[in-house]
């Protein structure tokens, strides 16, 4: 059963329910905020319960920081590139589509196509992870600038601000999950 089918990721969840949810239920309703990871769920898993969707998030985070280094570009590496259609060398997630699409990332002119993808392959052969961006956050002419001025940076720095960015997506798919309203009890 993919995560799709789970039959609680269609809904809305407090986090009562969150903390209820059996270990498999909540990895595959979780599963799939840290993109094609779902192994970020199953680790935060015996950590609950939540006291609320901002503790979710940190003790996931967590978790991402306290991988080693090969572990954090590992997590980048399972972002699809910006831009591009998912594709078997592009996997992307339902989510990651649906964002990128939104601000119009896979509408782009030819000269918006050419220029994402050369400087999408300079990124990548420079680091060895894709550009990450929460897209949500940003429009589309703000992504092409950033990605051209990040390109110049080092790897030190774009491993840290490519995680940073990682978990202002968790956050915004977290909130997509889980309603942020106080439950009475855990």
């Amino acid at each position: 059963m993919s995560q799709e089918d789970s039959p609680v990721s269609r809904s809305i969840l407090t986090m009562s329910q969150v903390n209820s949810l059996s270990d498999k239920d909540f990895i595959r309703t979780f599963g799939n905020v840290f993109e094609n990871c779902s192994l970020a769920a199953a680790a935060v898993v015996r950590r609950r319960p939540f006291s609320s969707l901002r503790h979710m998030h940190a003790e996931m985070c967590s978790f991402v920081d306290q991988l080693p280094k090969k572990g954090r570009e590992g997590i980048l590496r399972n972002l699809a590139r910006i831009g591009n259609p998912p594709s078997s060398r592009n996997p992307q997630s339902r989510e990651s589509y649906q964002e990128q699409r939104s601000v119009g990332l896979h509408d782009l002119t030819k000269e918006e196509r050419s220029m994402l993808d050369s400087l999408n392959n300079d990124y990548y052969r420079k680091f060895g992870f894709p550009f990450v961006i929460c897209v949500r956050l940003n429009r589309k002419e703000a992504i092409l600038q950033k990605l051209a001025k990040r390109l110049h940076s080092t790897a030190a720095i774009e491993l840290h601000t490519g995680i940073e960015e990682v978990k202002k997506i968790v956050l915004l798919r977290l909130k997509n999950l889980v309603i942020e309203k106080l439950d009475s009890k855990l």
